[in-house]
């Protein structure tokens, strides 16, 4: 049995009803999916969070409970994990100092155009160091 409590009553639901102070995070498309679950009852309380699960973490940590990564799977766990919505997928080929070329790719939850593509992948090569102060319109 699942029960689907909002973020804000996570704590207090697991402490009264399982006794519990810990917790399971995992990232989702949707923010943060936080599990708990009593093995001996078969009762599990699942919360869904917009925050990343970093935030949901340290929000969880400042109550008193202790997090894990990882997720208890349901039936509320797996409808979420399961999406009938278009999943796209990005990629980028490009010339390395190596002898091998290198490959980047993306996924979106819409369907992104080249220039998105390729904003993306300068923005992520100019986050790490890989492309030096370059313009994006000479990149």
């Amino acid at each position: 049995m699942t029960l689907q409590v909002p973020l804000s009553d996570f704590v207090e639901t697991i402490d009264r009803m399982l006794n519990l102070k810990e917790a399971y995070i995992s990232r989702i498309s949707q923010g943060a999916l936080v599990t708990a679950a009593l093995i001996s009852t078969g009762v599990s309380v699942v919360s869904i969070s917009k925050l990343d699960p970093d935030q949901v973490r340290a929000e969880l940590e400042e109550k008193g409970v202790k997090c894990r990564e990882g997720a208890w799977h349901t039936e509320i766990s797996s409808e979420i994990f399961a999406t009938d919505e278009p999943l796209y997928v990005g990629a980028v080929s490009y010339r390395t100092g190596e002898d091998k070329p290198g490959i980047w790719v993306d996924a979106y939850g819409f369907q992104p155009t080249q220039v998105q593509v390729l904003r993306s992948i300068y923005e992520e090569f100019r986050a790490t160091g890989e492309v030096e102060d370059v313009p994006f319109e000479e990149f």
